[in-house]
């Protein structure tokens, strides 16, 4: 069961990076969109996926079933500090 959830938490990790990672090509060479900084929410979508997929590969339990109190807030803290990263180096 765990070799399931491990595997799915690869999977979801590999396709969120890579689609990420498309996303940030594209606005490597277009800039980013100015305006409010609530515009990047949606291109960081695919980043907040990769990392449920890191944390689901790394721990072994189902992000949404977890029994681990803290590892909401950890994917929430890293989604919150990878917005505020990307937000200030359009400055």
């Amino acid at each position: 069961m765990t070799q399931n959830i491990r595997l799915m938490g690869l999977l979801k990790f590999l396709a969120g990076s890579l689609v990420f990672a498309a996303i940030v090509n594209y606005f490597m060479g277009h800039g980013l969109p100015t305006g409010s900084p609530f515009k990047i929410i949606g291109p960081a979508i695919p980043g907040a996926f990769a990392l449920v997929g890191l944390v689901e590969m790394t721990v072994g339990t189902p992000y949404q079933r977890s029994r681990l109190p803290g590892m909401r807030w950890l994917v929430g803290s890293a989604g919150f500090l990878e917005f505020w990263s990307w937000y200030w180096r359009s400055y």
